[in-house]
């Protein structure tokens, strides 16, 4: 009898161990999933906490730019209408001009493609104006550059477009742009070049060249000058030659209707 209970009590203890081993390994194992879950919640709490930082700049940036309005800005007029500018605005090279070279009124806009707003005025905004003035051929559109200081990637993503335009792919580069604008960097320039088809080692070779990072200075500071302060910021006008007369000026990613309002009012003579 003693010799049935020591095999049966043998065989219990080998049964708990492999239970007790079963369970650590499955409590290792949920352990990794703990880790790994936490994380990729610390990854997303990082990210949320950088675009929170950037929106505070944009904030900032906004601000500066209503204290320090255009000395040159006449007040809205009673109706309401956006403000008109006593000045012309230089139209940028035709290779980054969407809509047809037939229409008497175009629209600039001082774009930051690191600026939330002007990816959020980018995706939901500028498609309605395409179909409502641009597609038809009212509207000329184009895009100058105005990379804001605590934006690092902005620079670098306005002169990939500056170099696609040269191979007369600004837009298609611009609009992949907008679609990963939380992924700037030369890997997505280089990724977007070969998507679009361009001349790769063209593409490089503008990219590398330090006349690209000079027009685009260029464009922040001819934007400076004519009262940018900050993006996205819009002249809309009738065209004259290399430039745009009657302008008159929208500031941030408004609404559609805004728009509208600010377009009907160039093309109505301003009344």
């Amino acid at each position: 009898m003693s010799k049935y209970l020591f095999l049966l009590l043998a065989v219990a203890l080998s049964g708990c161990q492999g239970s007790d081993g079963e369970d650590v390994q499955g409590q290792q194992e949920r352990d990794v999933q703990l880790d790994k879950m936490q994380h990729e919640r610390d990854v997303q709490l990082d990210e949320m906490q950088q675009e929170l930082r950037l929106v505070v700049k944009e904030v900032v940036s906004l601000n500066a730019k209503l204290d320090a309005l255009n000395s040159k800005q006449k007040a809205p007029n009673q109706a309401g209408n956006a403000a008109e500018l006593d000045i012309t605005i230089n139209l940028p090279a035709q290779n980054k001009r969407l809509g047809s070279s037939d229409a008497k009124y175009a629209m600039v806009e001082f774009m930051d493609y690191q600026c939330p707003y002007c990816i959020r005025y980018a995706k939901q905004t500028l498609p309605t104006l395409k179909q409502r003035y641009i597609d038809n051929g009212q509207l000329q559109y184009f895009i100058r550059d105005y990379p804001l200081e605590f934006h690092s990637k902005a620079e670098g993503a306005a002169i990939a477009a500056n170099c696609a335009a040269k191979q007369s792919k600004y837009w298609p580069m611009h609009d992949q742009l907008v679609q990963n604008a939380k992924k700037l960097g030369n890997d997505l320039y280089l990724e977007i070049a070969q998507n679009i088809d361009l001349d790769i080692d063209a593409f490089t070779q503008c990219q590398l060249d330090p006349k690209m990072k000079e027009f685009v200075a260029a464009d922040f500071e001819y934007g400076s000058k004519v009262g940018t302060r900050g993006t996205p910021n819009f002249y809309i006008g009738k065209i004259e030659g290399d430039t745009i007369v009657d302008v008159v000026q929208i500031s941030g990613a408004r609404s559609a209707q805004a728009f509208d309002k600010a377009i009907q009012q160039v093309m109505s003579g301003g009344s």
